[in-house]
Order: C-alpha cells, then sequence, then structure tokens
C-alpha cells in the first residue's frame, strides 16, 4: 500500500500519467486537482457545500473519486499530503483506511507506468518531511501548531530552497496571526519571513547562487517557522562569514525597516538630530548603529538599565529612561530647546501624542510600529510644518530594496552592522514567543527561532 501510494505521489507532481492517457485527459486531470479547497476551517469539494463532519467527508470522498467517470484517487492524497492533512472541527481526515473500502482505487495504483524510468523520477521526488509551525485559523497565539509531517517546498523557477538555521520574530507577525492586519495570508500558512541558512537547491535559471552558500532571506514564499523554506533569488543575500546565521535572521526586517524609515521616508542628513524611541529592541538598534556611520546625532530610549545600556553601546550618544516622568523634559534639554529632527516610533499609539512638541521645525515622526488608536492635536503639527509618516516595508520597491542592500552591505563590510541577538526561542514555543514579542517590556536585541 505504502508503495503505491509513493508512485501515486510520483505521479502528480512529476507529471506521470497512466499508460494511455490523452493530452485532453491530462488536462482533465489537472482540472479535478482544483476542485477542492479549505477554507475558514472547512473542505469544500468544487462548488458543493461546506462539509462538517468525517462521514460526509468520507461519502463525498467515495462518491467523486471512485466513480466511473475515471477521476482518479492520486490527487486527493497528495493534496491531502501538500497540506499535512486538512484539520477542521478538530478531526483528521484518514484517507488511507477509506482507499481499503474501494477496489477501483485499489486497482488503480497497479496500472501506473511512467514515460521515463520510474527509479529516477522517484529519487527527484521522494516525499521529504520537515518540522514547520502552521496557523490553521486566524487567533491567539494557541493557534500556532507545529507539524513534523509537512512536506519540504520544492523551488521553482528563480527560487531556491534554504535549509534553515535561524529565523527571526517580528511583532507584525502577531498582528497577521490575529488576522487583523491589512494584509491576510491564505489559510492555512507557515509564518515568518527572515531567515538564514544554507542553499541546498537551486530552482530552474538560478546562476547567482550554488548549493551551500551561506545565506539570509528578506521574505520567503513558503514561510520561515519551519527546517525549510523557498525563497526568490531577489531576496535572497550572501551571509558574510563574520556574522553568524543568528544574526543573520536579525538583519531582514530590522535593518532594512530602519534604513527606509531614517532615509527613504525621514529623509535623514548628517549633523541631523535623532530620536529612536524603543532602542534596544531589533529595529532600535539597527536604527541606531546606521544613524550614527551616517553621521546623525543618536538619542535613544529603553526601559530598563540593561536596555539603556545596549542602546549606547550601540551607537546612541545619549539614552533616556521611557519609563521616568520627566524623560520628555530631559530630551528637551538636551537638544537645547531646538528639538529633534526625526523620530522613530516604534509604539505610536502610547507616544505620538508626546512626540509631536518634541520635533524641531519641520521635523518628522517615522511611525514604525503601533497597537491601536490615540487620540492627537492636529495643531501640533501646524507651527512647526511638522509631518507624520507611515513606514512599511511591503511598500518598497525593487529599487528601494537594491539601494538599502548596498548600504547595509557596506556596513558589514566596514563592521558596523553587528545585529544584537535577544531572547532565542525553538519552534516548539512559537505562541510563548508571540506572546513574548508583543508583552515583554525592556526589549533587548532580536527576538529569534533557532532551528
Amino acid at each position: 500500500m505504502e508503495k503505491r501510494w509513493d508512485e501515486l505521489f510520483i505521479f502528480l507532481c512529476m507529471d506521470i500519467y497512466p499508460s494511455g492517457y490523452t493530452k485532453a485527459q491530462r488536462l482533465n486531470l489537472r482540472r479535478h486537482s482544483a476542485k477542492f479547497s479549505i477554507k475558514e476551517g472547512e473542505l469544500f469539494f468544487g462548488n458543493r457545500r461546506a462539509i462538517k463532519t468525517k462521514e460526509e467527508a468520507r461519502m463525498l470522498f467515495m462518491e467523486f473519486h471512485c466513480s466511473p467517470s475515471g477521476t482518479h484517487l492520486g490527487i486527493v492524497k497528495t493534496r491531502f499530503a501538500m497540506c499535512s492533512r486538512f484539520y477542521w472541527h478538530g478531526m483528521t481526515i484518514d484517507v488511507d483506511k477509506w482507499v481499503t473500502e474501494c477496489d477501483q482505487c485499489k486497482n488503480f495504483g497497479k496500472t501506473l507506468t511512467a514515460s521515463e524510468p520510474l527509479e529516477s523520477k522517484k529519487k527527484m521526488a521522494v516525499r521529504r518531511l520537515m518540522r514547520a509551525v502552521q496557523v490553521f485559523e486566524f487567533g491567539e497565539p494557541d493557534v500556532l501548531k507545529v507539524h513534523e509531517d509537512v512536506p519540504v517546498p520544492i523551488p521553482g523557477k528563480n527560487q531556491v530552497l534554504i535549509k534553515v538555521h535561524a529565523c527571526g520574530i517580528n511583532p507584525v507577525e502577531t498582528y497577521i496571526r490575529a488576522g487583523v492586519y491589512a494584509r491576510k495570508p491564505s489559510l492555512p500558512y507557515i509564518p515568518g519571513s527572515d531567515v538564514s541558512g544554507i542553499i541546498e537547491k537551486l530552482g530552474k535559471d538560478v546562476t547567482s547562487f550554488k548549493i551551500g552558500d551561506r545565506v539570509f532571506a528578506t521574505s520567503t514564499v513558503t514561510g520561515g517557522y519551519a527546517d525549510y523554506t523557498v525563497s526568490s533569488v531577489d531576496t535572497v543575500y550572501p551571509l558574510p562569514e563574520q556574522l553568524s546565521f543568528k544574526q543573520g535572521a536579525a538583519i531582514s526586517v530590522p535593518y532594512f525597516t530602519a534604513y527606509r524609515a531614517l532615509f527613504q521616508k525621514a529623509h535623514g542628513k548628517p549633523g541631523e538630530t535623532v530620536l529612536v524611541h524603543g532602542a534596544s529592541g531589533g529595529v532600535g538598534i539597527a536604527a541606531c548603529q546606521i544613524a550614527r556611520a551616517y553621521g546623525l546625532t543618536v538619542f535613544g530610549t529603553a526601559g530598563t538599565n540593561d536596555g539603556l545600556d545596549l542602546v549606547l553601546q550601540n551607537g546612541a550618544h545619549q539614552v533616556f529612561n521611557h519609563r521616568e516622568n520627566d524623560y520628555i523634559q530631559k530630551i528637551q534639554q538636551a537638544t537645547g530647546g531646538q528639538g529633534v529632527n526625526v523620530i522613530l516610533e516604534m509604539l505610536a499609539n502610547v507616544n505620538l501624542r508626546n512626540d509631536l512638541p518634541l520635533l524641531s521645525v519641520g521635523g518628522r515622526v517615522i511611525i514604525i510600529g503601533s497597537r491601536g488608536p490615540i487620540e492627537i492635536n492636529p495643531r501640533d503639527t501646524m507651527a512647526k510644518e511638522s509631518s507624520i509618516i507611515g513606514v512599511s516595508l511591503f511598500s518598497a520597491t525593487e529599487e528601494d530594496r537594491k539601494e538599502a542592500a548596498a548600504a547595509l552591505f557596506a556596513g558589514m563590510e566596514a563592521g558596523w552592522l553587528k545585529p544584537l541577538i535577544g531572547p532565542e526561542y525553538s519552534l516548539e514555543n512559537a505562541a510563548q514567543a508571540h506572546v513574548d514579542i508583543i508583552q515583554t517590556g525592556g526589549a533587548t536585541g532580536k527576538m529569534i527561532f533557532v532551528i
């Protein structure tokens, strides 16, 4: 039975068809393979009603895929495998058990032939499995579940397969998981974008990398909370030997965001003063290092003595404890009453009201993070002609990314770009990581998964 399923899996993935199938019949198989999907935790077959019970699923399975119409079982088996089984209403479909009840399906596997030697195809299409954190419904952190039977993704054209060694954890991933972010992925999905690791396989037309290269990626196609991930080559960069895989996982969102905020949005200039609010976190540390290297005067805030020390060690000229009642007055005094030119704001729903009076004439507040609404007085922006500007990496153009990458690689070569690693987690502790990144005060470096 297992051997037949292996053959059926190869049959679908490698374009091997039963002998005698015409081109039209092959297209028909492809069309049928797309006739069912999972949405909002329920299984759908074509435009039929949603299935609510396991028995309904079994009966429809037998009716639709064991009928004389010629539609074959291999597609169903493969689709279930690619989705790491379908879960809905707390149930798991056991397709193998259903197969034993259908002589037609059992006989189907015996007739399989291939247009090329099957053994060579099997080597190419071995079903390798991996661990991955999957989300089957939006909600609280406990919807993050580790599965150990997720098929390793296959890189397509201009893509690479990366063996993940570390993956960064970002606040935006908690918003996406909760279903409150503007961009929602299709369920189920694997979170994560900031990965580092080793290239294990090259897709078609990839010439800029080779197998075994150390790399980091700013985005993934299949998700980063996993043993393996696929990324497009235009989002993959070589990881310098002087940086560890952990540091590689702390480059993408923190440093590309910080650079975009400072220069592509705030248009910061040498000699200006920048206040980094929440400077001890991943983006904050990155912003301090970049701003100091480019000749800005850097002020940073943190909520603990350890955090303040880290900020000083990573580029800030002066630091302020944002838990002290008079820290706003201290910042004003440090500027000689002139105000700061740029504020990088990680928690706008708490700080924006106080940020506006801190600005100099023509000052800019760059919103990097916010967890809710806040009421401000627009008049605070008028006299100084100040600006409030949002920033999002998702909106960066290819030219923006190339510019940022060039600047950051210069920092790696010069030695001032040194990602600071904070708490480390295993994939099994993904839910706790999502709690900590939102609720834990006094951030100290970039949170990562070590895989």
